[in-house]
């Protein structure tokens, strides 16, 4: 457990936004970080992911945002703040745009 604890320690990133469709095991993870580490977990719901994805700028202005795999529902802008960093897992993290 100690490994674990001081692992997660050395993310380099500030918080984690987590989709309604991200793994079970994404979502192990993130309530480990926010057990060990303190950090700022946001879930999505799925329809309006864009409101928790603008939360977590606005509240962690000039941080590093990592966004897990999964689908997020987008229906608004997200207005980035200077100094954020918004990070997702490559290929496996889909912002998708509602119409």
């Amino acid at each position: 457990m100690i490994k674990l604890k001081n692992w997660l320690k050395k993310q380099k990133w500030d918080s984690l936004i987590i989709s309604k469709t991200s793994p079970l095991s994404t979502k192990i993870y993130a309530h480990l970080l926010k057990i060990f580490t303190k950090r700022k977990i946001y879930f999505c719901d799925g329809i309006h992911d864009e409101e928790e994805i603008q939360r977590a700028i606005d509240e962690l202005a000039g941080s590093t945002i990592m966004v897990s795999r999964g689908t997020f529902n987008i229906g608004d802008k997200i207005c980035m703040k200077d100094g954020n960093v918004l990070i997702g897992k490559g290929k496996n993290t889909i912002l998708r745009m509602r119409t």
